[in-house]
């Protein structure tokens, strides 16, 4: 003889429940939010790597004045492209701020809609 099924299982004809559903909201956030975080980090420390090794090489042969020069315009340019990724980064925070602002709309509608009053 076999012993009954627990109440949970019981209603949905012994087959386990299925887990909630990943969200795009939350992949969003936890994956794809960071994995930009890591290539704009990237893009600056690459281009800081070549201007130091730039540096490093034209030292060690004697560089001479306007190979400086260069180096100073590409010190530069990096620069810029360190605002330029920190006003993106200030972008992507506003928006995930946006986005958490939504989710959380959107959640106190679905709990609204599903218990309306008198009826729960």
């Amino acid at each position: 003889m076999t012993a009954p099924l627990p109440h949970a299982l019981a209603q949905t004809g012994g087959i386990p429940p299925l887990p909630p559903e990943i969200g795009s909201v939350m992949i969003f956030n936890e994956i794809v939010l960071p994995l930009l975080g890591m290539a704009m980090g990237g893009f600056v420390l690459w281009g800081a790597y070549r201007i130091v090794t730039r540096l490093l090489e034209r030292h060690r042969l004697g560089a001479g004045e306007a190979e400086l020069d260069g180096v100073r315009s590409g010190l530069e340019q990096l620069k810029a492209q360190s605002g330029l990724v920190e006003d993106l980064t200030l972008r992507l925070n506003e928006v995930e701020e946006r986005l958490d602002f939504a989710e959380r709309l959107l959640t106190r509608e679905r709990e609204q809609t599903r218990l309306k009053p008198g009826e729960g």
